[in-house]
This record gives C-alpha cells, sequence and structure tokens, in this order.
C-alpha cells in the first residue's frame, strides 16, 4: 500500500482530514474557507483518476440526501419558512461521504484490494482523525498559556456573524485552529478520546502516548464546551482503565514503574508549566458539577435545552414537518435538539429514515472487520445521546467525522465484494 512507507503522502493525508474535519476560515477572501478547498482537490484529483461511482449504496446515499432536501424544501415553502440550512447539510453529508469515499480510492489505486489493506486504511483514518483532534487540542492549551498566540491565530481566522461566541474578545473560549468551537467542538474532541481508546486496545498506540493524548483533549475541553467536557472525561477514565489493564498484564513490577514514572512527569510538568485556571473558568465549566448544592446535575444550557423538548400537537406536523431547523418559524419556538430539529424538518417518518440510513452506512465497517464492532456501537450510541441536545450526528465536526469513515468502509466494501466476485467467477470458469 502506497501509505505504509511514504512520509511525504502521510503528511498530505493527516493536513487533509485536519483541514476537512475542522475547516479553518482563514481571513483572505473568498478563497479562505480550506474546508471547501480540501473537499474541491480530492474532487478534482478524483476526476482525473477517472474514478467510476458504481457503487449503489453510495448512490442511493446521495438521491436519499437529495430527497429530504426537496422534500424539506416543499414544506417550508408550504409553511413560510427558510428551507436553506436544511438543505445545505443534505448537500454538505453528500460532501462528506464522497470525500471519504473518494480519498479512499486514491490512496488505494488497485483493482482489487485484500483485507490487510481495508484494515490498515482505516486504522490510519482512525489514527489521523485522533492525532488531528489532539493537534487542535494541543492549539487550545497553547491559546490559554500564551495569550499571545490567540491573538495571533484570531488574527487571522474568521468570526462568524452568526456565532454566539467572539473567539478573540472571549477571555476563556477557545477554538485552536477550528472554524468554530463550543458543543460542536468538545463532542469531536470526545469522539478522539473514543479513538485513542481502540487504538490501544489494538496496539496501534503506546499508553504512555494514550494517556497524554486522552490529557490534553478532556483538559482542551474546560475552554471549549460543557456537553463534551462531561463525556470526554468519563471516556477519559475509560481509558485510563484500559492502560491500567494492560499494565497490570505486564506485572507488578512494570505497574509501580508505571505509575512511578507517571506521577514523575506529571508533578514536572504542573511545575514547569503555570497552568493557573481562573475562577470564573472554572465555575462555568463545572457547573454541572455543583450536585452538593442542587441535588442533581444540571447547567444553564441544560436548563435551556428542556425549554426546547417538545412535540408538535398536530398529526400532521409529526407526520411531516413544517420545513422548519433553524431561524424563527410562526409555529414552534426555537429548539437545539437535534431529533426535534430533524422532526421538524421532515416529520418522524423521514427523520427516522435519515438516522437509520446513518447508521446503516457507519456500520459498513464491521462489514470490512468484526474488530469494528465495539467501536462502531460504542460511536452510535454516544452520537445518539448526544443528538437530544443538537444535530451532532449530521451536522458541524463530529458528521465529518462520521461521513468520512463511512465513506471509506463504502469504497472498501464495494471493492472487497469485487474481489470475491471474480475469485468465484475464476473458480467457475
Amino acid at each position: 500500500m502506497k501509505l505504509k512507507n511514504n512520509y511525504f503522502l502521510n503528511v498530505l493525508l493527516f493536513l487533509s482530514i485536519y483541514l476537512f474535519i475542522f475547516s479553518p476560515r482563514l481571513n483572505i477572501g473568498p478563497f479562505g474557507h480550506t474546508g471547501y478547498i480540501i473537499v474541491s482537490v480530492i474532487f478534482i484529483l478524483a476526476f482525473f483518476s477517472k474514478i467510476e461511482l458504481v457503487d449503489f449504496t453510495l448512490i442511493v446515499s446521495v438521491l436519499l440526501f437529495l430527497f429530504l432536501a426537496t422534500f424539506h424544501y416543499l414544506v417550508s415553502l408550504y409553511y413560510s419558512n427558510d428551507p436553506i440550512f436544511f438543505i445545505s447539510i443534505q448537500l454538505s453529508l453528500i460532501s462528506y461521504l464522497l470525500f471519504g469515499y473518494f480519498i479512499s480510492k486514491l490512496l488505494l489505486a488497485k483493482t482489487s484490494i485484500e483485507l490487510g489493506d481495508a484494515i490498515f486504511l482505516i486504522d490510519k483514518l482512525i489514527k489521523f482523525i485522533a492525532i488531528a483532534i489532539f493537534t487542535n487540542s494541543t492549539v487550545i492549551l497553547l491559546e490559554f498559556l500564551v495569550p499571545e498566540i490567540k491573538l495571533a491565530i484570531e488574527s487571522v481566522l474568521i468570526n462568524s456573524s452568526d456565532a454566539n461566541i467572539n473567539y478573540q474578545d472571549h477571555s476563556f473560549r477557545f477554538r485552536g485552529f477550528s472554524s468554530s468551537g463550543g458543543a460542536g467542538l468538545s463532542i469531536v474532541n470526545t469522539l478522539g478520546i473514543i479513538f485513542f481508546i481502540f487504538l490501544l486496545h489494538k496496539n496501534r498506540i503506546s499508553r504512555f502516548a494514550a494517556l497524554v493524548c486522552g490529557l490534553v483533549i478532556v483538559t482542551s475541553n474546560i475552554f471549549t464546551g460543557r456537553t463534551g467536557l462531561i463525556f470526554s472525561i468519563v471516556f477519559f477514565l475509560l481509558l485510563l482503565l484500559c492502560i491500567l489493564s494492560k499494565v497490570a498484564q505486564l506485572g507488578w513490577r512494570s505497574t509501580i514503574r508505571s505509575v512511578g514514572s507517571f506521577l514523575i512527569v506529571s508533578t514536572l510538568i504542573l511545575s514547569t508549566v503555570n497552568f493557573d485556571i481562573d475562577p470564573e473558568i472554572t465555575k462555568w465549566a463545572f457547573e454541572w458539577a455543583n450536585v452538593t448544592e442542587t441535588g442533581k446535575v444540571e447547567t444553564s444550557s441544560t436548563d435551556d435545552l428542556l425549554t426546547m423538548l417538545y412535540l408538535p400537537s398536530d398529526l400532521s406536523h409529526l407526520l411531516v414537518g413544517v420545513g422548519f431547523f433553524e431561524g424563527n418559524d410562526r409555529i414552534y419556538p426555537r429548539t437545539d435538539s437535534g431529533y426535534l430539529k430533524t422532526l421538524l424538518s421532515i416529520g418522524v417518518p423521514f427523520s427516522l429514515i435519515l438516522y437509520g440510513w446513518i447508521i446503516f452506512l457507519l456500520t459498513r465497517l464491521i462489514k470490512i472487520s468484526k474488530q469494528y464492532t465495539l467501536l462502531v456501537w460504542s460511536l452510535l450510541a454516544f452520537m445518539m445521546l448526544v443528538e437530544i441536545k443538537e444535530p451532532f450526528l449530521y451536522q458541524n465536526f463530529s458528521a465529518r467525522v462520521i461521513f468520512l469513515l463511512s465513506g471509506s468502509a463504502l469504497f472498501l466494501t464495494q471493492m472487497m465484494n469485487k474481489k470475491k466476485l471474480q475469485f468465484k467467477s475464476s473458480q467457475v470458469i
């Protein structure tokens, strides 16, 4: 495989994945949207590589997302709502899926693919996704530790006029080199920890590297979003358990050496780095942890979310929606919940089809190898849970990760099936 010993190609792949996921928007005019640029580059390369779109599942996916966009548009016209948000998301899903499909084809320029090639590529993509998330989290910590770095970064990034946070002026909310921050960034950070658990389990990364990466990511979530912070702490504890279980298998001497090394390194880091968090930051980030006073885990954002959870009272609205995803609606108030946004956009039946198809696409990884079963269902369980708060599963950074892997899985399963058919044909002859 071309990636195995090609340093330059690995660097290009990492940069492509980083720019695709985080899509930093540079303040250099119309050519500053790096996400659009990298997707366009991959599409152009795929065009000149004469990639044939013959995969049935890929074609059905494209047609489904176009149909849902069209259906939403017609319903929105009837109810006089703005259709642009949901339509742009559906078109983005097509580009995300094709990006994963095309980049895999470009990396595996073969007529047939062995199982080992497929597993190697998926593991490589997962590793680079995890490293990209770690890299951006590192930048966030550097922004906190060295304010000049934040000023330099924000001077070249565009702060969207629709964003509820001005990252250049905010005292403790950071985004690194991503297009935005907040809950969406904190959730993809949590996905990074899940991926490091997977890589550690498969011995694709050392225990120490997994620990450092996980610690950096969970710490960076203090400055991004409370939703992801809560879950990243949970998954970081699982990461620690995985590390301890691996260390315990080596015997008590190795366990003592590992724990001792960790304590020494932690002490050196804490004594060297001035990581003094302002009380205002901890009050905001750990508001949910004040269980002793309130008797329950809650934040101002969760309280706001509770007011946004409702069901349409009209049966027709449940069945077809009202063409409302974001903005102002004359019938229902605005909501953040991903499930409710989808329901109001296209109704319950098509919402079930949309979520079901996304689940189906990601489970193509399991078709490649059963070793991805736990990872896939862990990702889906987590994403379906946080979807209650916002549409993370098919919007923002997490959606790009999910569809990148899904698109790659579609290409790989197609090529593996092609090889099986060729083998059966040769047997018949």
